[in-house]
Formats: C-alpha cells, sequence, structure tokens
C-alpha cells in the first residue's frame, strides 16, 4: 500500500456505493476499500453505524485517505416508521465516525441530499440555506453542519444529489416508484405542480470519481442530470414510451391536494454551477435516463405479466 492514496466506501453494499467501487477497483495510485454493516464478510470491512463506537476496522486511515459516506437509513417509509433507529445510524453513528475521520486527517465527501431544502425559490444552488420540512433532510442537515463546523478547507464536501436511477430492478428510485404506481391495482394520482429531478448512476460514478481524485475538495457540490419534470409529466412521459401503457393509469392532481405521511419540498430542482464550472462535468438529459429505466423495467415485468 505504500504510496497508495485510499479511498474507504462507507455502505460498500448500497446500489452507489458498489457501482463506484466496482468504477475505481484498479484505478491507478488508490487502494479501494468497501464497509458493510453485515459481519462475516470477506470482501468488505465491517462497519455497522449504529453500535460501532472505536471504528477498529478502519485503524490504517489517514491524511491519505479519502472516504466517502453513503451509508443512512433512506427510504421515507422506514425514516418516518422508526425515526429513532434512523437517528441513531443517520446521525449519532455517522456524526460518531465524521469525528474519528477527522481526528485521523482524512478527507470526508458525505453523501447529503435535496431534502435539506424546503423548495423555495428553485433551483436551489451550493450557498442555500438548508431549511428541511422532513425527518430525513433533517438527518442530512445536523450531519452537514457537524461537517462544516470542524472540518478543515478543502478537506471535506458535502454532495447533494436528487432520486437517483440505477439501471437495476432492485433500486428505488422515482421513475421505477411511478411505473410501479401505474400498473397497480389503485389509480395513483401524481400532481402537475409537484416538481423533481433525477440523476444516473452512471453519471453520477464519473462525478464521484472526479471530485474524490481532485486534490481540493469544494465544501458543497450538487450533481444533478440537465431537466425537471413534474411527477404527472413523468407519469406521462412514462406511459409513452413503455410497452406496457395500455395497463398504466394514474391521474392529475395538484400538490396541495396529496395525502402526504410528512412534509415534503413541492420543488426539488438543484442548480449546480460548481459540477460545471469546476469539474466540467457534463450529465445526461433526463429523457433520456428516463428512457433507459423505462425499457429496462419493461423487460423486467413483461416477463411476469405475460
Amino acid at each position: 500500500m505504500h504510496n497508495l492514496k485510499k479511498l474507504v466506501i462507507v455502505g460498500g453494499t448500497s446500489s452507489l456505493g458498489s457501482r463506484i467501487a466496482a468504477d475505481t477497483f484498479g484505478l491507478p495510485g488508490w487502494k479501494v476499500f468497501t464497509t458493510s454493516s453485515k459481519a462475516g464478510s470477506n470482501h468488505h470491512l465491517h462497519l455497522d453505524l449504529e453500535f460501532d463506537q472505536d471504528f477498529s476496522s478502519l485503524d490504517f486511515v489517514d491524511q491519505d485517505t479519502t472516504v466517502l459516506i453513503f451509508s443512512a437509513v433512506s427510504d421515507p417509509a422506514t425514516v418516518f416508521g422508526n425515526t429513532e433507529k434512523a437517528e441513531r445510524i443517520n446521525v449519532i453513528g455517522t456524526s460518531r465516525l465524521i469525528r474519528f475521520l477527522f481526528q485521523r486527517n482524512c478527507r470526508v465527501i458525505f453523501a447529503s441530499s435535496v431534502e435539506v431544502f424546503d423548495g423555495v425559490n428553485p433551483p436551489q444552488d451550493e450557498t442555500r440555506t438548508v431549511n428541511p420540512l422532513n425527518a430525513y433532510g433533517s438527518m442530512k442537515a445536523k450531519v452537514e453542519a457537524l461537517i462544516q463546523e470542524i472540518g478543515q478547507p478543502n478537506r471535506f464536501s458535502i454532495v447533494r444529489t436528487p432520486w437517483i436511477a440505477h439501471l437495476n430492478i432492485q433500486s428505488r428510485c422515482v421513475i421505477k416508484n411511478t411505473y410501479e404506481a401505474m400498473l397497480g391495482s389503485e389509480v395513483p394520482c401524481f400532481a402537475s405542480d409537484y416538481i423533481t429531478g433525477v440523476v444516473s448512476a452512471d453519471d453520477l460514478s464519473v462525478a464521484y470519481l472526479r471530485l474524490f481524485t481532485s486534490e481540493l475538495l469544494p465544501p458543497i457540490v450538487h450533481f444533478a442530470s440537465d431537466g425537471f419534470f413534474s411527477r404527472a409529466q413523468l407519469a406521462m412521459t412514462i406511459k409513452g414510451i413503455s410497452a406496457l401503457h395500455s395497463r398504466m393509469r394514474f391521474s392529475e392532481t395538484i400538490f396541495s391536494d396529496l395525502n402526504l405521511t410528512e412534509p415534503r419540498a413541492k420543488d426539488t430542482r438543484l442548480a449546480k454551477g460548481i459540477a460545471e464550472s469546476k469539474y466540467r462535468l457534463r450529465f445526461e438529459p433526463i429523457e433520456e435516463t428516463i428512457a433507459k429505466k423505462v425499457r429496462l423495467l419493461d423487460g423486467y415485468f413483461q416477463t411476469k405479466l405475460f
């Protein structure tokens, strides 16, 4: 490991963590490690943010180490249904880890979320003050505040993204959720003024690679695809692409009439000036991301329905 920089991906079994790990193993000049909360894995370091206190599995980290933090309870239903457990992982455990890493002089890149914003006066740029409306956003905002308080300049980045579209069947995203809802037994309602965006996992992996190989880290950076859509527009776009369009149903409504379990930002568009100006990143148009995901879902659901 002499003269090698080290990359540790906390949450290396997550959809994004495993994707970035696959894309960075063998990267010249870097040694890549991944962690998992499940014990007994020969391929991952064991790290459980809910219970670990001393982080002995990370004894090797030092000033030549960059740590990407992806581990989190992110499913809204789980966060809302078991807030105490989510808090132990998303805030208490993550904060404990970050303090440990900064004591070791590591560089830290923390995966945050668009949910730290209230959606007022979109799009939100990197300088906008956070004002989360829901529990998950509040947890992310607390960790963001800690990092900015104790982190050294140029040694940390907070990365905010919208929904991530992975080209697999298992991962949740707004495209998959909308597609499946329209095939369900009940007719879903989608708002014509509920605005959001996505970013493809392909683009995001490239963006993280560009970020962690940079000598100096920006304090906050936004990664998002070009374009945006309302939930109703997304539903119509999916129907227009899908081979299963005749089976899909939805009705259109407005945001104020939605029966949400907890508050949500009405418009979660992100501005991404630093990604474009500093890193020269270009993101896939949102229409292409949607089409790729729909074709993948069609291939899966056609075998299940016919």
